[in-house]
């Protein structure tokens, strides 16, 4: 492990997967073929890639309130928390299409 010190400063999101045949149109509703829900966001995946590598690895976010638990999944990565900061806004929440081809499209909160 190196010594160095690493920040990142991103979004932590709940991502809301949804597997669908083709993406929604206007005035459309569809079944899904099938629903996940994983941790994401640029800033969270990039900060798991850096805590396996450097051991000071720090992540600067807003989280909402209700979302303290969130805290806990970046410390089970080995990321340190002292730069998060609870808010009352909504934060981290991405509804996510993806199609049969592998193309997706985002809806983020």
């Amino acid at each position: 492990m190196h010594n160095a010190k690493i920040l990142v400063i991103g979004s932590f999101n709940l991502d809301y997967v949804f597997n669908v045949d083709r993406f929604v149109r206007a005035k459309e509703t569809m079944t899904s073929n099938r629903m996940s829900v994983h941790y994401g966001g640029k800033g969270f995946n990039q900060a798991v890639a850096l805590a396996r590598c450097f051991e000071q690895m720090y992540f600067a976010a807003h989280l909402n309130h209700k979302e303290r638990y969130m805290e806990a999944v970046l410390k089970n990565n080995g990321i340190k928390t002292d730069y998060l900061k609870f808010v009352d806004e909504p934060t981290g929440m991405a509804f996510i299409q993806v199609d049969g081809s592998g193309e997706n499209c985002i809806l983020l909160n």
